[in-house]
């Protein structure tokens, strides 16, 4: 199949980050709010990041592999 018919929503590493992003709010609420302007909005920044970059990549004709490569990077980066 072509990239012509590859839509960035069916990827699974896309809907994974959406999960991640869900997450990410989530977890963040519970930060104190003295982080509402630091770290919570970093971090939601970085998250939002993710799913919003995979359209471009698949755009560019980047593999699929590549994007599970970056999505291992993002997961390791926010442990």
């Amino acid at each position: 199949m072509g990239n012509e018919n590859r839509q960035y929503y069916d990827l699974d590493v896309w809907k994974e980050a959406r999960k991640l992003v869900s997450v990410i709010y989530d977890l963040s609420r519970l930060f104190p709010d003295e982080e509402k302007y630091a770290l919570t909005s970093q971090i939601r920044r970085a998250a939002i990041s993710v799913p919003l970059i995979l359209p471009k990549g698949l755009e560019d004709n980047i593999q699929p592999s590549e994007f599970n490569i970056c999505i291992f990077l993002v997961a390791h980066y926010m442990r």
